[in-house]
């Protein structure tokens, strides 16, 4: 079971409404410790910098978007961060971009508009160590 007091999520998307919609959902399942970055790049510096549980990250943005993030990630110098889980938010659930994020290393996938039901489910998923084969929608 997890404990999302505990967790601490960095929220990567180029939409302010979308970051603070995220922002509310985590915070009313009990989440404290939210960081948010408009873009991938912000998004890399920021886990490089600072220790996040799990990462929602967006799929279209610049200048580097959600699979270039999870690419990134995936070939970091640092065991911890290539490790580091992350769920994809997006609204393209086409088979196509699904099977790419898997096959980049995403931990997890959402499907826009989220709900506070999806992301708790997909968050526990994730940390438990559940296959992101099929998007969650709400």
């Amino acid at each position: 079971m997890v404990n999302f007091e505990d967790l601490s999520v960095l929220v990567i998307d180029d939409s302010k409404f979308i970051r603070d919609t995220v922002r509310r959902i985590l915070r009313s399942v009990g989440v404290s410790k939210i960081r948010m970055a408009p873009n991938g790049m912000v998004g890399l510096k920021m886990v490089s910098q600072d220790r996040f549980d799990v990462v929602l990250c967006d799929l279209s943005m610049e200048p580097i978007n959600g699979m270039r993030f999870v690419e990134f990630l995936r070939k970091h110098e640092n065991p911890k961060l290539r490790g580091l889980p992350v769920i994809i938010l997006t609204m393209h659930n086409e088979q196509e971009i699904v099977r790419k994020a898997i096959e980049q290393g995403i931990d997890g996938y959402l499907l826009k508009p989220v709900s506070i039901k999806s992301i708790k489910q997909r968050i526990e998923q994730v940390l438990d160590g559940e296959s992101p084969a099929q998007p969650a929608t709400a």
